[in-house]
Formats: C-alpha cells, structure tokens, sequence
C-alpha cells in the first residue's frame, strides 16, 4: 500500500498553506453536521 501526506506534497511556501492558516475552517462543521450519521458509519474528525 502506498501512503502519501498531503502535507509533504504541498511546498511550504505554497499559497493555500497562507489560506489555509488565515482562516478558522471550524464553521464547515456546522454546516455539514445534519449531513452525517450520528450512529453508523465513521464520525467526522473535528
């Protein structure tokens, strides 16, 4: 099996690691919580 991080494929100095620290991705939860099972299947990691 082959693992791979997304980390290591993103160059440090890469935008979206600026975008990505800028914002609080916190509220997606918020608005994809009705969008998951609470009793079956994987939980969502948060």
């Amino acid at each position: 099996m082959m693992m791979f991080s997304m980390d290591d494929m993103v160059p440090q100095n890469h935008m979206l690691r600026l975008i990505d620290r800028a914002i609080d991705w916190n509220f997606i939860y918020d608005l994809v919580e009705e969008k998951y099972c609470p009793d079956n299947g994987m939980v969502s990691k948060g």
